[in-house]
């Protein structure tokens, strides 16, 4: 008996589907649209949804993979979660291959590849660009706020309605007046390339061996199937996908800490942070803000010193930085400051994403990633880590634009550490001011990683916060140098690793002769000898 044609296939990322009814909504709606204009016989081999998780080393679930194979339009629900997702990579490349595969016997390829937009995408992904497909016919209101928005309000239903006939009809066109041939079989999972991901970084998983797995502490590009290793741990959450934070002003500072947060005691603002501002600009080194960062800071709860603060860099870089900052006499900056930038934000924004927000507060500068073994905010401590190595330091919020602080930076010879919060990385306009970091390559700045291997909710979710964070540094993973570093599990390695960071930065900076020029400094004449 000849099976029943299967008229599309629902690409989409977990994360999306756990963003309330929205998702599930549209595919049971578009399955009966599809269905009542078709005439199909079953409603339930009309479309299909996966709903199973593929673990690391596992073949492709039986219905799934049948699926891929005899599917005759792909729709993939776009957002930033699908791009960030492997198996959602691998499922758009089975598809592409089939249709790759028509085109070289001679056939015209179909427009079968149908893109739904979710939520806006900017930048648009390059894997979008270029499909020849109009949203516009399918809706103002969808083409400008995507489907996700129509779905939420009552007000968009007639609109909705509308989308809903016109993307049925064209599966069914497609389907009917172009039916792509079916698979022999799918491919083996692994042997699958990821269409989502860059070229280099493809071409440089492949070369690398072993290949990475999960909780060895290597940055996995991994999407939503890839289940953490961890034990399981009760209470776990389920995340949405990443929204909108809102446009307004950070929370003032006496506003109430987030419900089940018990702030630690005698926690004081940070020093040099310009509160109820989007960004604290620098301070200048002889004012009385700055002069508090040269005073280490205490831990918030008492119980742990600093184990890392008598630590001090190997002889190499102990000279070469002590040179730096020897070599630049002018005191508006040099190798002896540090700006560090908090891609973090307040725990009402974050609540839209993930339910645990006891690490967050209601300003960016309260984040005490390493809760509740301890309880200091990040911030604190990496200043207090600055001051130990004889460092002027200043905190201020990623923000779109960054790249004017680097580059001031850049001309005043000062190191940048980034301190990201995986989380947070996922909302806008942070991932976008990440990806303009990432895109200037600056080879004197450093990357931090917060991962509480404590936070239930966050290991759950490993594959996809890393997948995200490394779409967005893309750069900076293909050095693979030591300014990068993941996995950053406490408060003592916060510390330890910080430390070499910021000596490794300013040996680099001492290492180029040309950095150790001040902007103001006047330029030396050449010496001549003279004769006796």
């Amino acid at each position: 008996m000849t099976a029943l044609p299967l008229y599309f296939f629902l690409s989409y990322a977990r994360l999306d589907i756990k963003d309330g009814p929205f998702l599930n909504r549209f595919f049971l709606d578009l399955r009966r649209e599809v269905r009542a204009r078709c005439g199909h016989p079953s409603l339930d081999d009309v479309g299909f949804l996966d709903t199973s998780n593929i673990r690391p080393g596992a073949a492709w679930p039986n219905e799934l993979s049948d699926a891929l194979r005899r599917c005759r339009t792909f729709v993939a629900i776009c957002s930033r979660s699908l791009f960030a997702s492997e198996n959602c990579g691998r499922e758009w490349q089975v598809f592409d291959d089939r249709l790759r595969a028509q085109e070289a016997n001679g056939a015209i390829r179909p427009p079968a590849l149908l893109p739904v937009i979710w939520t806006p995408l900017r930048p648009t992904p390059a894997i979008l660009s270029g499909l020849q497909y109009s949203h516009r016919d399918l809706g103002e209101g969808y083409a400008t706020h995507g489907l996700r928005y129509l779905l939420q309000l009552k007000r968009n239903y007639d609109e909705y309605q509308e989308f809903l006939v016109a993307l049925a009809n064209r599966i069914i066109f497609l389907a009917e007046e172009s039916p792509l041939p079916s698979m022999a079989a799918v491919p083996d999972f692994d042997a699958v390339r990821n269409a989502f991901e860059p070229a280099e970084i493809a071409a440089h998983s492949s070369a690398s061996a072993p290949r990475p797995t999960e909780g060895n502490g290597v940055l996995i590009l991994t999407g939503r199937e890839r289940t953490s290793t961890a034990p399981p741990t009760e209470g776990r959450a389920e995340p949405p996908p990443r929204p909108q934070p809102s446009s307004g002003p950070e929370p003032s500072p006496g506003r109430e800490p987030s419900p089940g947060r018990e702030p630690p005691a005698g926690r004081e603002p940070s020093p040099g942070l310009a509160r109820g501002t989007e960004l604290a600009t620098p301070q200048e080194p002889d004012s009385p803000r700055a002069q508090e960062f040269t005073a280490p800071a205490s831990t918030a709860d008492g119980s742990a010193g600093n184990a890392w603060a008598s630590q001090k860099p190997g002889a190499p870089h102990r000279m070469a930085a002590s040179a730096a900052r020897a070599a630049v006499g002018d005191p508006g900056g040099g190798p002896k400051r540090v700006t560090f930038v908090l891609a973090v934000t307040s725990a009402n924004e974050l609540a839209a994403l993930r339910r645990r927000l006891d690490y967050y507060g209601g300003q960016f500068d309260e984040w005490t990633p390493f809760h509740p073994h301890f309880r200091q905010r990040v911030c604190v401590l990496a200043q207090s880590v600055a001051a130990s190595q004889d460092m002027v330091s200043n905190i201020v919020k990623l923000h779109t634009g960054i790249g004017g602080l680097l580059e001031t930076s850049k001309e005043r010879n000062e190191v940048v550490v980034f301190i990201i919060d995986v989380w947070t990385a996922m909302l806008e306009p942070f991932h976008t001011a990440l990806i303009e970091y990432d895109g200037r390559n600056e080879p004197t700045t450093g990357v931090l990683v917060p991962w509480n291997p404590h936070d239930a909710e966050t290991i759950e979710n490993a594959a996809e916060l890393r997948a995200s964070l490394a779409q967005a540094l893309r750069n900076n993973v293909l050095r693979q140098d030591d300014f990068l570093r993941m996995n950053v599990s406490s408060h003592d390695e916060f510390g330890r690793t910080l430390v070499q960071v910021l000596a490794d930065l300013q040996a680099r900076i001492f290492s180029s002769h040309a950095s150790l020029r001040t902007r103001d400094a006047q330029p030396r004449r050449r010496p001549f000898l003279q004769s006796p």
